[in-house]
């Protein structure tokens, strides 16, 4: 999955090294002792039977302009999918066993991407009274999804949410509530959840536009960066306890709001961060990892390390992916919102050229001069300060040569 949004960073606040090149060090080559094997296809996907999940046999790719391909190795042409129609003011989301059809209310389009769009939408009380499932107040998302005949994947994520709303009736904390899925004529699936005010990279965006003083925009981005961090990894604790791993961690998939007070009072000074998105998870089921798709996360949020280990093995990196992979792009997200981009898109296509996948030797060019962002910040916090355990949570977990810490341990260190 690409990102869709542009980050905007603060450059005026945070200065940065990111053009100078560093000598990259002769003893990390001898680490990449093979490339991936060019395999012409990709294994099928097996699933557990006892969680009711599917083989997925095809690959999903994207192109630029944001169709959807499913694409088959072993035909020549790749068929791409008609274009979504926008929703009408009248449309009628499809019956399913708890209930009858519900004619909505489509109040706005909040957002569009490779996969479908997502709207705020309402019941038309006047028409059908409001399922007794549906939570109140009556204002809801809704994710429609492309067409499952040519696209399994999303019929995988129902099943992930499936499993969460399974284990969390009530919903889990930190992690988005869906509260009804629905399949049209078309094979067209409808996620409804809960409505969030937004992702963490627009919340990040707007702060940067409406913040003129350098001193309180670093206060408040250090307050950004750790409450998006605790309540992350808060989040993934929950999944993890049921055996998922999210696999695409960035600021787009992860959403925000302004809880309510016991007043019913907006707080604006509090943020309440929940995971999203759940088309690349994995189950892992006697440490055997059981998957929608066979790739792994977004450019520039996947760990170099595991990337080295699997060239090492000669293997395929989800074949040997884990928790601690999470944290590498949880920490990743984490510098961004301080510094701004952690890997521009120019190094990313740079490193795409000159391989296959990256060359993860070049991560170490790059943990070297963001570590001195990290460093120069540190200076400004005492020694067992919240601000400087989660600076070390950073400098730790972006690495490129070390195993990532697991969720645990990612906690213990911001206690």
């Amino acid at each position: 999955m690409e990102d869709s949004t542009k980050r905007k960073n603060p450059i005026s606040i945070y200065s940065s090294e990111t053009e100078k090149i560093l000598k990259k060090p002769q003893n990390y080559k001898s680490l990449l002792k093979s490339n991936f094997s060019d395999k012409s296809t990709k294994k099928e996907v097996k699933f557990d039977e006892k969680i009711n999940v599917l083989t997925i046999p095809n690959r999903i790719e994207s192109i630029e302009s944001g169709e959807i391909i499913d694409f088959n190795p072993k035909q020549e042409k790749q068929e791409l999918l008609p274009p979504l129609n926008a929703l009408s003011d009248d449309f009628v989301l499809p019956k399913n066993k708890l209930r009858g059809p519900v004619n909505l209310k489509i109040v706005k389009k909040i957002g569009s991407g490779t996969y479908g769009e997502v709207y705020v939408v309402e019941v038309k009380e006047k028409v059908n009274p409001i399922p007794k499932y549906f939570p109140k107040p009556n204002r809801y998302a809704l994710k429609r999804m492309i067409d499952l005949k040519r696209n399994r994947a999303f019929e995988y994520e129902n099943e992930i949410m499936s499993l969460i709303t399974k284990q969390y009736p009530n919903c889990a904390p930190h992690v988005l509530c869906y509260f009804d899925i629905s399949v049209d004529k078309e094979g067209r699936y409808y996620l409804l959840s809960e409505l969030m005010e937004g992702d963490i990279l627009k919340y990040d965006n707007d702060l940067i536009e409406n913040t003129s003083n350098p001193d309180v925009l670093r206060k408040k981005k250090m307050k950004l960066a750790l409450d998006v961090t605790q309540q992350t990894l808060a989040g993934l604790k929950e999944l993890n306890k049921i055996g998922l791993l999210h696999r695409d961690l960035k600021e787009e998939n992860l959403l925000y709001n302004h809880p309510k007070g016991p007043t019913g009072r907006v707080r604006r000074s509090k943020l309440e961060i929940k995971l999203a998105d759940f088309g690349l998870s994995c189950v892992l089921n006697s440490s055997n990892l059981k998957c929608g798709d066979s790739r792994v996360g977004t450019s520039g949020y996947i760990d170099p390390k595991i990337v080295l280990e699997a060239r090492k093995r000669d293997t395929e990196v989800e074949d040997i992916w884990d928790e601690t992979n999470d944290i590498y792009s949880l920490a990743v997200i984490t510098y961004q919102i301080l510094f701004g981009d952690y890997v521009s898109n120019k190094q990313i296509k740079s490193m795409y050229e000159k391989d296959d996948d990256f060359l993860v030797i070049e991560y170490e060019d790059v943990y070297q001069v963001n570590n001195r962002n990290i460093e120069n910040e540190m200076k400004l916090y005492g020694k067992n300060s919240k601000e400087t355990k989660l600076l070390r949570f950073i400098m730790r977990n972006t690495d490129p040569f070390v195993k990532k810490q697991t969720i645990d341990e990612a906690i213990e260190t911001l206690k």
